[in-house]
């Protein structure tokens, strides 16, 4: 939790000076248990209350609402902000579920375990290289003449193409009745390597 109050606050700092001040005052509530958050959650349940929700909920809420701008500033540095955001937030809300002994708090915690892939996928994150630092990547539209598109174009939301010759599928094959086959998939698929025929 230390390192994600942080990120934020350090990211504010360069972006927006006044929320991170903003920052500094309500993610200061959660400063006696940075070390042992599982402490903040036990004495949430002897206050009766969660004591530092609040003021976690209106900086994450404040964050999200400058979005836009604060983005502009800075694509994948405010994503960084943002994941980190959460992860505070979702922190304090899993140590205070724990402590009512109840599945609320695997509940909790394995929808930000699912959440945060799922966030950083739809920014569509890369890297140029192995170990390197993750960028956001403008995606190209596939080609009209590959796998993709042409999947795409079927207006099936999902499925699983088997193109074993033994698997029948009626709604899949007259859409991919096609005769050359692109590898990889994607963008970058621009030369044929076997020609295929479904029909």
């Amino acid at each position: 939790m230390r390192s994600s109050i942080r990120s934020v606050i350090e990211y504010l700092e360069r972006k927006d000076p006044e929320l991170a001040r903003d920052a500094k005052k309500r993610y200061s509530c959660l400063q006696p248990w940075v070390e042992d958050p599982q402490k903040y959650g036990l004495a949430a349940l002897r206050k009766g209350h969660a004591l530092c929700e609040e003021g976690v909920v209106k900086m994450l809420g404040d964050l999200l609402q400058k979005l836009l701008e604060l983005a502009e500033k800075g694509g994948e540095s405010y994503l960084d902000a943002e994941v980190n955001a959460r992860v505070v937030h979702d922190t304090e809300r899993y140590y205070r579920a724990m402590y009512y002994g109840d599945a609320k708090s695997w509940n909790l915690r394995d929808q930000h375990m699912f959440d945060t892939p799922v966030r950083l996928l739809k920014a569509k994150p890369g890297a140029n290289g192995w170990d390197e630092p993750m960028e956001i990547k403008e995606i190209l539209l596939s080609r009209e003449d590959n796998y993709e598109r042409i999947m795409h174009n079927t207006g099936i939301p999902s499925f699983l193409l088997d193109l074993r010759e033994s698997v029948e599928n009626a709604d899949m094959r007259p859409a991919l009745d096609i005769h050359w086959r692109y590898l990889p998939i994607g963008h970058g698929a621009l030369e044929p390597l076997q020609q295929v025929n479904f029909a």
